[in-house]
């Protein structure tokens, strides 16, 4: 980070407040929810659904910047999305003893 301080003097006020707000709100947003979340469904749960993050990711750059996913990112998403069901359907905690079948 050598020059920022020199730099950050020479921008406009609005690069300021621009940087500030994105510093802030989303931030706080995150972890605003982040935290509701996890009071809801616990940490594991949360944790898991986090992998589905890249396939919206997707489907809202497609609907509203117009970007057409390409057969890698389709198969990203899938890979995702299987991984999720995969641990959602069969990685329940084992009681102790229990036969794996």
């Amino acid at each position: 980070m050598p020059g920022l301080l020199q730099v950050w003097g020479q921008a406009p006020l609005s690069a300021h407040l621009t940087a500030i707000y994105i510093g802030l709100f989303p931030a706080a947003l995150a972890y605003l929810t982040w935290s509701y979340a996890i009071s809801r469904v616990g940490a594991a749960a949360c944790t898991n659904l986090m992998y589905v993050t890249p396939v919206l990711a997707t489907l809202i750059a497609y609907l509203w910047l117009g970007e057409v996913p390409t057969r890698l990112t389709l198969l990203g998403g899938a890979v995702a999305l299987a991984g999720v069901a995969l641990v959602g359907t069969l990685g329940r905690p084992r009681k102790p003893g229990e036969q794996v079948s």
